[in-house]
């Protein structure tokens, strides 16, 4: 026998309109929409199963109630929900949190007020002779470290301005005129008289050997020793004997010179010792003078000795390409002082 839904039907599903289902019994659907959710930690209510129990009943012993033509179909209500017990112990906890923290910081604000109101408010005599004390010894320090920082800067002051000068800037020079030091000018090659260097005539009865032991420290062009072609020589008398270890040698940079050229430059030559006039003199090494170099430049000797020489012969080998003269703006001798000539020189003026 043929059943059919009494809603469907009314809702003109089926379509043969014609048959008459008015004796047939209608099958009831019931339907239940129920929203499942999360079981939630904590108690909750258990909710009454007395009319789905009634229903699971009816279902299992097959006894439906029937629905007719005029009844629509039922449905269940939703679950209410519950307030939970855990939720509100959150909230509790949090508040109670709050209210302990500003308990503890107006409490904090109140004894820190309280301590600063009593220090500044303290007149004890121990207290006081403290505090001066400590100011004094503050002070002190104080003008302690300003006297440090200024001696440390005076040092670091001389240590800059000591690496920044040429190293022979830094030894003394014992071939100076003014400590002693005389030209020898039977071992001495002739000035060159008729020569002008970058326009400048260079004779004048200031601009002998002597020029060169004069120990000019500014380096202005044609103020010089010339002397004929590109050898010569040039012999000086130190005041006392020297154990020599340097020498140097200064000419004119090529910044400075008018053509931007140094060809009259000394370029390769020799260093004498000898302790008298009358002796050929012991080689003390060979060196050559860079024209692109600093215009001071210091030669250690190779091979330096004990022997104290009391006087020195530079010999000017080569220069850098002039054929008329050569011109030598300074030389200078390094070297220690033998100890039983410390006592002699020791009432000069230096």
């Amino acid at each position: 026998m043929s059943r059919r839904s009494s809603r469907l039907l009314s809702s003109g599903y089926y379509s043969d309109e014609g048959e008459d289902t008015s004796g047939l019994a209608n099958i009831t659907y019931r339907e239940n929409p129920v929203k499942v959710f999360r079981r939630r930690a904590g108690g909750r209510k258990p909710r009454s199963h007395t009319c789905g129990t009634a229903d699971a009943k009816a279902s299992a012993s097959g006894h439906l109630p029937l629905l007719t033509a005029g009844q629509s179909v039922g449905l269940s209500p939703p679950p209410l929900a519950y307030p939970t017990g855990g939720k509100c112990t959150k909230m509790t906890f949090g508040l109670s949190l709050i209210i302990t923290v500003l308990i503890h910081l107006f409490l904090f604000h109140s004894l820190f007020t309280l301590c600063k109101s009593s220090m500044c408010i303290t007149n004890n005599p121990a207290v006081g002779a403290v505090e001066v004390k400590m100011r004094h010894l503050f002070s002190e320090m104080q003008r302690e470290q300003a006297q440090l920082h200024s001696q440390m800067m005076d040092k670091i002051d001389q240590e800059i301005h000591k690496h920044s000068r040429p190293v022979a800037d830094n030894m003394a020079d014992f071939a100076l005129e003014s400590q002693g030091a005389k030209v020898i000018n039977s071992r001495t090659s002739q000035t060159y008289n008729s020569a002008t260097l970058f326009g400048i005539p260079l004779w004048n009865s200031c601009r002998g050997p002597h020029t060169v032991i004069q120990g000019n420290s500014a380096l202005v062009p044609g103020k010089c020793w010339p002397f004929e072609g590109a050898q010569g020589s040039l012999a000086v008398s130190l005041f006392h004997p020297v154990k020599i270890t340097h020498v140097t040698l200064d000419h004119l940079p090529r910044y400075n010179s008018p053509t931007g050229r140094i060809d009259s430059a000394p370029r390769d030559f020799e260093v004498y010792g000898m302790k008298s006039d009358g002796e050929g003199g012991a080689l003390l090494g060979i060196f050559t003078y860079d024209e692109n170099g600093e215009s001071t430049q210091t030669f250690r000797l190779p091979f330096p000795t004990d022997d104290a020489y009391k006087l020195v012969e530079l010999r000017v080998l080569s220069n850098w390409g002039h054929v008329q003269y050569t011109c030598l703006y300074r030389f200078r001798v390094h070297g220690n002082t033998p100890p039983q000539h410390v006592q002699m020189i020791g009432g000069e003026v230096t």
